[in-house]
């Protein structure tokens, strides 16, 4: 589990669209999900497609994460 310490890091990284960046977004989203934290999955997709908007990639995992 993430401490406030951790998930304060996490905020103060620049949304730089990094690879990284995205593989993180992608885990925390998929153990939102797992977690039955759906509105969490919801928010870190969209966090994902503010990154990259035209991304089908991401406009798929919005979708993913809505149905969890």
């Amino acid at each position: 589990m993430m401490g406030k310490r951790d998930r304060q890091r996490l905020a103060d990284k620049p949304a730089a669209g990094t690879r990284y960046y995205r593989e993180t977004l992608d885990k925390l989203a998929e153990a939102a999900g797992r977690g039955g934290l759906h509105d969490v999955a919801v928010s870190l997709a969209n966090e994902r497609l503010a990154l990259k908007p035209r991304s089908h990639v991401n406009q798929r995992f919005l979708v993913m994460a809505q149905a969890s």
